[in-house]
């Protein structure tokens, strides 16, 4: 049986750590901030990580009752250039996992499955 819940992992930004994941609230802001177009915001460019990271932080707070929201100039002030490469690996290590949604954790089972029963039969 998969795993089909999206994964969450933590975004540390300005010292503070945060449980986030890529949801559909936050693929809407991401997509509103690129007026619609979310292939350009997959680049992951300077203002693309930065409006991952705004609506990640936000949903996580928002999911936790907190009241505080960023944007993504905001975060752009608190982020230095030396910590984006972190930062756009744990995004798109939350992108691929949001995009492909235990579709290869089921491929995987299926080959022991298949392997199982063949060596089952002899």
């Amino acid at each position: 049986m998969r795993d089909i819940r999206l994964k969450r992992r933590d975004l540390t930004v300005a010292g503070e750590t945060y449980q986030v994941v890529c949801n559909m609230n936050v693929w809407a802001d991401v997509q509103e901030a690129f007026d619609g177009d979310i292939i350009d915001a997959l680049q992951l460019s300077g203002k693309a990580a930065l409006e991952f990271c705004a609506a990640l932080i936000n949903d996580a707070n928002d999911e936790t009752g907190r009241p505080e929201r960023v944007t993504a100039r905001q975060l752009g002030r608190l982020i230095a250039p030396a910590e984006m490469v972190g930062i756009r690996s744990t995004l798109m290590e939350l992108i691929k996992d949001a995009l492909s949604s235990g579709e290869e954790e089921e491929q995987s089972d299926e080959g022991d499955e298949k392997n199982v029963q063949a060596t089952a039969g002899h």
